[in-house]
């Protein structure tokens, strides 16, 4: 009898046995698919930030591209407002020039219609004459005439005078010697440039060939005056 009931419960225990370990192998079987799910996850999650890694530098690159865009349209209406400034100022120049050619034009005709070439001697005593003082355009005339016409700067007039003689200024006198008028003529009565400003009150004329030496002050006309001599006709203080 004990015997029996010793077979039966080793046979139980062996039954327990049996399926405790099919429950072990089936509990390996599910960690498995556990550890196998689990790395599935981790996966997924890696290919998920992975992704959103990639949107985001993505993302960076075209905010990137965006600044850049902006600020090569900024550089270019900063150099397209340049541009136009300096468009501006050219056509301002322009406009000035175009302005200063008209009237050099308007004055070059003015004074050609004046003179021709068979009268451009007699046209340079007359403009150093009739418009000695050298204000406004009348000096620029007495230039333009000497640049573009061939003149004689040494031609006499009815009196015996040179241009050189009737100038009224300092600047009309370095004008007519730079270009080759001689001071060293006399007129029909003897007299010589220095007497002719020092009667016309010429002051600053006076003293600059005085002070220069340009002149032979001593020297006499055919009444046997000097230039001193003008000058106290004048009533004038050297």
């Amino acid at each position: 009898m004990e015997l029996e009931l010793f077979e039966i419960v080793h046979q139980c225990i062996e039954q327990e046995m049996v399926t405790l370990q099919a429950r072990t192998v089936d509990l390996a079987t599910d960690m498995e698919q556990v550890l196998r799910l689990e790395a599935e996850v981790q996966a997924a999650i890696g290919e998920v930030v992975l992704r959103a890694q990639k949107k985001e530098a993505a993302h960076q690159l075209r905010v990137q591209h965006l600044q850049a865009r902006q600020e090569a349209a900024t550089l270019k209406a900063s150099e397209l407002a340049t541009q136009e400034a300096a468009l501006k100022a050219a056509v301002a120049r322009e406009e000035v020039a175009a302005k200063a050619r008209a009237a050099k034009r308007q004055m070059i005709a003015g004074v050609r219609a004046a003179i021709s070439e068979k009268e451009g001697h007699a046209a340079v005593v007359q403009e150093v004459e009739m418009k000695g003082q050298v204000v406004g355009g009348e000096f620029r005339n007495l230039k333009i005439l000497i640049e573009h016409y061939v003149v004689d700067l040494n031609a006499i007039s009815n009196d015996g005078r040179s241009p050189l003689f009737l100038a009224a200024s300092f600047l009309m006198y370095k004008l007519l010697l730079d270009n080759g008028a001689e001071r060293s003529g006399v007129d029909d009565h003897g007299r010589t440039a220095l007497m002719h400003y020092a009667y016309a009150a010429h002051f600053q004329l006076v003293e600059y060939c005085v002070r220069k030496e340009q002149f032979q002050l001593d020297a006499k006309d055919d009444e046997g005056k000097t230039a001193l001599h003008w000058a106290c006709a004048r009533n004038n203080n050297f």
